[in-house]
């Protein structure tokens, strides 16, 4: 029973540690509040009705599209941050004048940023 509560507690442990934090670029006080509130009405906003019919079986679900729902994400200013980033305050080096090539810019409302071509599309592009 013990060696079962260990096993469970480090799975768990080790789920923890997997999961992707993300900051505000646009607006760097936001929170998990603001993050969870986002994360939900770019799900809600990307999910669509899909029916299923094989023979005489048929359903009808409801289906999130996450690529979109991430992409809305990137156009609200959210962005995937190392664990690194979430527990040190910005020094003054990371916070000169030069450009950062891996930093990426701020989209407009309803776009989001793509790496591959460097520039800012709009969703669903």
């Amino acid at each position: 029973m013990g060696a079962r509560l260990l096993i469970l507690l480090g799975v768990l442990l080790l789920l923890i540690g997997c999961t992707t934090r993300y900051r505000n670029s646009v607006n760097p006080s936001y929170g998990q509040v603001e993050f969870d509130r986002d994360w939900y009405e770019c799900r809600r906003e990307n999910t669509h009705p899909r029916a299923t019919k094989f023979g005489a079986w048929a359903d009808a679900t409801m289906e999130v599209d996450y690529d979109g729902a991430r992409a809305c994400l990137a156009a609200r200013g959210w962005r995937p941050a190392s664990p690194d980033l979430l527990r040190s305050a910005p020094s003054q080096e990371s916070t000169s004048s030069a450009p950062n090539k891996r930093t990426a810019p701020a989209c407009e409302s309803g776009m989001y940023w793509d790496s591959s071509s460097e520039r800012c599309l709009k969703i669903g592009q």
